[in-house]
């Protein structure tokens, strides 16, 4: 699942021809895969199902864009672990230090 702050509601202009693939993106929000590191992708699998269930024309296209927010919010989740162990790092050098 994303992290919180990644799913917090914004305001956003949203042009018509990327409509399709926000939708499928935010479809998706459940779909991540995971491996020993954390989140690794969405489920093509279940992305392509999806598709289909909800009809969505210019399937290729969908996914191109699709996989472009998938990459972006990966880097986003990257970074902000690397932040996180960085914090907890720090925080247990400090504790050791008393």
């Amino acid at each position: 699942m994303l992290p919180p702050h990644l799913r917090q509601p914004a305001t956003y202009e949203l042009w018509p021809e990327h409509e399709a693939a926000v939708q499928m993106f935010l479809r998706c929000g459940t779909q991540w895969r995971s491996g020993p590191n954390g989140l690794i992708g969405l489920d093509y699998a279940i992305v392509l199902a999806l598709m289909d269930l909800y009809a969505v024309p210019e399937k290729t296209r969908a996914l191109e864009d699709l996989q472009v927010m998938e990459a972006h919010a990966l880097e986003l989740m990257a970074r902000d672990a690397k932040r996180e162990a960085a914090r907890a790092k720090a925080a247990q050098a400090a504790g050791g230090r008393r």
